[in-house]
């Protein structure tokens, strides 16, 4: 594995960062060689997130299952912000916008997980609900758009069309009536798109905040949501199950809520090792994309299809023209590619 990394580390090198490269020198100067295995690292763990979250949502078909373990979630957050605590002793009350930011946070969080479950409960594929939780940037970008004035220009919502049509591919182009047929999972994933994007816009307000802070009040509310709605759903939508499914539902939702603390604490040390932003959100989002559909084929027998392939390059198209710098840095790395091939 470890050779893996320094053959990718060394193609990126080269294809990006030249010796004689101003941007090139600085990266190697900030540990740019070491960030590469906590991006995939990342990517890594965000597909066992999502394969686990399969997994439960095969084995728990209620709306119980579903509450109990995002319940089990928040309280791993919870634990964790816990311990962190006792080792830096920070106040979890800084301020009532980091507060409330991070308790706004943490209840669409609890939405979206509950959401997720709920999409494999009802059969959801692991590449299309994948592609749609990456695709959660093109309502980002609105968000950035209408409520904190980031304009966009004509680049920028050309990739919001393309996103569209990709999201259009990865349903396999479906006609107007089938639109109207499609699976309740296919729209509960659709949600998630915009849910994910909203928390997205809560982040940039409280981009300051102790993450410790923000894990713990969004799993307290994570927590709190679960078990209200455990005292006000039916009856017959909980479960009644053997003792042993409940441990491994247990089991599997605590290895799920550490999944969310490990990805944040890649991508925290991936920028902290000379990430450049660009290359490392194409790296993860890339990666987790690829391999989640990979696994999907391989672990659930999910069917692979050319326009799932096609989804996925039009995703990259989309990401490339929006994001402004992963834009500018590609332009550049292209202008000086084709100046040297010019003045050979």
């Amino acid at each position: 594995m470890s050779a893996l990394f320094s053959f990718i580390q060394k193609i990126i090198v080269f294809a990006f960062f030249k010796e004689n490269d101003i941007l090139g020198a600085d990266m190697r100067n900030s540990h740019f060689n070491n960030w590469i295995p906590y991006a995939f690292g990342e990517a890594i763990g965000r597909t066992i997130g999502k394969i686990i979250q399969k997994v439960i949502g095969t084995l728990g078909n209620t709306l119980g299952h579903t509450l109990f373990v995002v319940s089990i979630v928040g309280l791993v957050q919870i634990i964790l912000a816990c311990l962190a605590w006792q080792k830096d002793r920070f106040s979890f009350f800084p301020n009532r916008k980091y507060i409330l930011g991070s308790l706004s946070f943490g209840f669409l969080a609890f939405v979206t997980m509950a959401l997720g479950f709920t999409v494999f409960q009802l059969g959801g594929s692991v590449s299309v609900n994948t592609f749609f939780v990456t695709l959660s940037i093109i309502p980002g970008a609105l968000i950035d758009r209408f409520f904190f004035g980031h304009r966009l220009n004509t680049r920028q919502w050309f990739a919001i069309g393309v996103g569209v049509i990709a999201g259009y591919a990865i349903l396999d182009f479906p006609s107007l009536s089938e639109i109207v047929e499609l699976p309740l999972w296919v729209l509960l994933s659709l949600v998630m798109t915009f849910t994910l994007a909203i928390n997205q816009g809560i982040t940039k307000i409280i981009q300051n905040v102790n993450p410790w802070v923000q894990n713990f009040w969004g799993g307290m509310i994570t927590l709190v949501c679960a078990l209200t709605s455990f005292l006000l759903i039916p009856p017959r939508f909980l479960f009644s199950d053997s003792l042993s499914l409940i441990m491994l539902l247990s089991s599997l939702a605590v290895i799920s809520g550490l999944m969310v603390v490990i990805v944040w604490i890649f991508n925290l040390y991936g920028y902290r090792y000379g990430a450049v932003i660009a290359i490392k959100k194409l790296t993860v989002h890339g990666s987790f994309l690829i391999l989640a559909t990979l696994f999907g084929v391989l672990l659930f027998g999910e069917t692979p299809k050319l326009s799932h392939a096609l989804s996925v390059f039009l995703y990259f198209c989309a990401f490339l023209l929006l994001d402004e710098k992963t834009w500018v840095f590609f332009h550049q790395r292209v202008k000086k590619i084709v100046c040297n091939i010019r003045f050979r």
